[in-house]
C-alpha cells in the first residue's frame, strides 16, 4: 500500500502545481521568474509529505474500525489475499495511479471545506479509470473473484463509511507547525528567486 499511497501523494502534488499555474498571482510570479512554481512545489514537498503521513496515521485506527464492523476476521484475510494477489495489486495500483484531486480543487474556494461530492467524484474517477485500463480478461477475473469471495461483495458498506472518513481526512488542516514549515519553504524560494 505504501507505493499506492506514494502514487496518490505524487498526483496530489501535481494537482497543487497545476492549481498554482492556474492562479493569477502565482502565474504572475512564474512570468517574472520562470520555473518558480516548480521550485515552490519541490520545496514544500517534504512538509506536505509529513502532513500527509500524519493524517494517514491519525485516521488509520478509524478506517480499520470500519473494516472490522463490516468484515469477519476470515473475510478480512480473504480481502487481504485478493489485494495481495496479482489482480488485486494491479487494481489498487491503477486506482492509485489514476487518482487526482481535480474535482476537489476545481471549485475549491479559499477557507472553504471540500464537499463529499468533490471527494466522491475524484475517487469514482480513479476507480473508473482503473477498471477501464484493465484488459477485458482482467475485468472478467474481477467479476469471478467477486462471485467466489464474499468479502468483496461486502465492500460497498465499507466504502460508504470510509468515504465519509476520507472527507474528514481531506479537510484536515496542517498544524501551526506544519503550516510554518510549508510557508517557510515557499518563502525561501520566493526570497531566492525574486
Amino acid at each position: 500500500a505504501s507505493s499506492d499511497q506514494e502514487a496518490v501523494f505524487e498526483n496530489t502534488m501535481k494537482a497543487v502545481e497545476k492549481a498554482y499555474r492556474e492562479a493569477p498571482q502565482t502565474e504572475a510570479l512564474e512570468q517574472q521568474s520562470p520555473g518558480i512554481i516548480a521550485k515552490m512545489v519541490k520545496a514544500m514537498r517534504p512538509a506536505m509529505r509529513a502532513v500527509n503521513q500524519r493524517i494517514q496515521r491519525q485516521y488509520r485506527p478509524e478506517l480499520i474500525a470500519v473494516y472490522k464492523r463490516h468484515l469477519t476476521p476470515s473475510e478480512a484475510r480473504d480481502l487481504a489475499d485478493f489485494y495481495n494477489g496479482p489482480l488485486g495489486k494491479r487494481l489498487a495500483r491503477q486506482a492509485s495511479a489514476g487518482y487526482s484531486p481535480d474535482a476537489a480543487l476545481a471549485d475549491l474556494k479559499p477557507d472553504s471545506a471540500l464537499t463529499q461530492r468533490q471527494i466522491d467524484a475524484d475517487l469514482n474517477n480513479a476507480m473508473s479509470a482503473a477498471v477501464q485500463d484493465m484488459s477485458e480478461a482482467d475485468r472478467q477475473k474481477i467479476i469471478e473473484a467477486i462471485a467466489r469471495t464474499p468479502a468483496l461483495r461486502k465492500l460497498q458498506p465499507v466504502f460508504d463509511e470510509t468515504r465519509v472518513v476520507r472527507l474528514r481526512m481531506e479537510n484536515e488542516q496542517p498544524t501551526p507547525q506544519e503550516e510554518f514549515l510549508i510557508t517557510s519553504a515557499i518563502n525561501r524560494v520566493l526570497r531566492d528567486n525574486l
